[in-house]
């Protein structure tokens, strides 16, 4: 992709922080940036039978249907939110798809799928076009594919 097609912005923030690639640390940092994004208060419904409460960014290429968002929360272009719960310190990266999902705290990076996961998710980072399923198909499992360092937590 050219370099004129990227969009950079700044903004300033009071206090500090250090980048670390800790997930605790991403996150913090993620609501930072949550909290001074400039958002118009929405409270009601948006779109298709959904229902927006507090400060929620939603681009007008982002297409949402049946769900609830709980600001700060942020969809970027071309996301897709079906039948779903969006929390509070969510960001929803560009042509991400959400179907029957419960997210709070939590970074969905460009391209990820999360699918009828079965539990909410929070508190978590899912990477450029990482897939998160839930199958119905007989023998029940987990099936993971890991890349080096990466973590699972199951509760």
């Amino acid at each position: 992709m050219p370099a004129s097609q990227y969009q950079v912005a700044v903004c300033e923030l009071g206090g500090y922080w250090c980048y670390s690639d800790d997930t605790e640390d991403l996150l913090i940092a993620n609501r930072m940036m949550l909290d001074v994004v400039p958002v118009p208060a929405v409270d009601g419904s948006f779109g298709d039978d959904n229902v927006v409460h507090g400060r929620v960014a939603i681009s007008s290429t982002a297409r949402l249907s049946g769900c609830v968002l709980h600001g700060p929360v942020s969809v970027d272009d071309g996301a897709v939110i079906e039948d779903s719960y969006v929390g509070p310190y969510t960001a929803v990266g560009a042509g991400a798809i959400l179907i029957g999902a419960e997210i709070d705290n939590t970074m969905v990076l460009a391209g990820a799928e999360i699918t009828h996961p079965g539990q909410r998710i929070e508190g978590s980072i899912i990477g450029e076009r990482a897939s998160v399923v839930r199958s119905f198909a007989l023998p029940r499992g987990l099936h993971m594919r890991l890349e080096p360092q990466s973590r699972v937590t199951l509760s």
